[in-house]
């Protein structure tokens, strides 16, 4: 079973029994997931929220204070699954989750955890979410260092991941959730050509397959980007800021 076309994972591994028989579930929050830093504003970001519903007809609904409930690793996959669940349900509503540690003192260790999880179930395998080294390979250590959020937005299927961010950065996240790939033409939140990526510097966003395929370079070693032309060395890795996973059954 791969884990990202898993619409409830909370309500099958505990049919399965594995949240009561594994005791890594019932690990603390804080013992994982323990990043101090200052977030953004948070009123200035609830102002790009704002904005960016009213301009689009979205409902703006955020959950932040839920995140006080989040105490063990249990407790997170059970809100994640929970939140996919609603945003399913409902495509027009925003669930924003938002840092506030004079509200909530533990909002940075539970978003932080909130996107492990979501780390761990697209590369299906959970030792990322349990912080096991030992049990991962270089790769998906990457997933575990150096980061800092200060944003969860779930809309529909898809998931916006802003990673200590401008709220320049966070508003031209949240506009690929409404844009075209410029290569395809298709919405970005159609999964058909790959994942939403940025991998250029300009951060033009494309699909991951488009960018691959589209051929626009002046050279093996100087690509260009299709939408400004420009000569970008590109990034190291492409950051995936919107995942649309597959509501298709195997």
């Amino acid at each position: 079973m791969r884990l990202v076309k898993e619409p409830d994972l909370y309500a099958v591994l505990k049919a399965s029994g594995q949240l009561d028989e594994d005791p890594r579930w019932k690990t603390l929050v804080t013992e994982c997931f323990t990043h101090e830093y200052v977030p953004h504003d948070v009123s200035a970001t609830r102002t790009v929220l704002r904005e960016f519903a009213e301009q689009h007809g979205f409902e703006l609904c955020e959950r932040s204070s839920n995140l006080a409930r989040l105490v063990r690793l249990r407790d997170v996959l059970q809100f994640y699954t929970t939140l996919t669940k609603l945003a399913l349900q409902q495509p027009k509503k925003l669930l924003a989750l938002l840092p506030d540690v004079e509200e909530v003192p533990n909002s940075l260790g539970a978003i932080e955890g909130l996107f492990a999880l979501r780390a761990a179930i697209l590369a299906g395998n959970m030792s990322i979410f349990f912080r096991e080294w030992a049990a991962l390979s270089p790769t998906e250590r990457l997933c575990l260092r150096g980061r800092r959020y200060d944003l969860v937005l779930f809309q529909a299927d898809n998931i916006v991941l802003a990673s200590s961010k401008s709220h320049e950065e966070i508003r031209r996240d949240l506009d690929s959730l409404v844009s075209e790939c410029p290569v395809c033409l298709d919405p970005l939140t159609d999964e058909r050509n790959g994942l939403v990526c940025y991998p250029f510097k300009c951060m033009h966003a494309l699909h991951s397959q488009c960018a691959k395929d589209s051929g626009v370079s002046k050279g093996p070693d100087k690509p260009a980007c299709p939408v400004c032309r420009v000569e970008h060395r590109p990034k190291k890795s492409a950051k995936f800021t919107l995942l649309a996973p597959s509501t298709e059954q195997e």
